[in-house]
């Protein structure tokens, strides 16, 4: 008898189980990277946070907040950003900022 409720506790964990690696695998691996420098291109009042991964191609970094004030504060320093997708606004190209690291200070 003790065995039996036994398997119908690990029978009903198995599910558990899979779902929530299934959605820890699927949020993580979406996620790309890109290192570059922190610049601001652009004339004033239409400036825009970019990335610049080599002296000839810039992102401009569509990012929000917390991730945009320590970016700003950040100009000129190596960062790791991690994105999901690039898009092309107006012949520029855009990353959407998921997270920003720092590489150095």
């Amino acid at each position: 008898m003790k065995i039996l409720t036994t398997c119908k506790y690990i029978i009903s964990f198995i599910p558990m189980i899979l779902l929530l690696s299934c959605a820890a695998s699927s949020s993580a691996g979406n996620a790309k990277e890109l290192i570059g420098q922190v610049v601001v291109v652009g004339n004033e009042p239409f400036t825009n946070l970019a990335l610049q991964v080599n002296p000839s191609l810039n992102y401009i970094m569509d990012c929000k907040g917390e991730i945009r004030e320590t970016l700003l504060g950040n100009q000129g320093k190596w960062v790791k950003i991690f994105y999901k997708k690039i898009e092309d606004k107006n012949n520029l190209k855009t990353i959407k900022v998921e997270k920003a690291e720092i590489l150095s200070k």
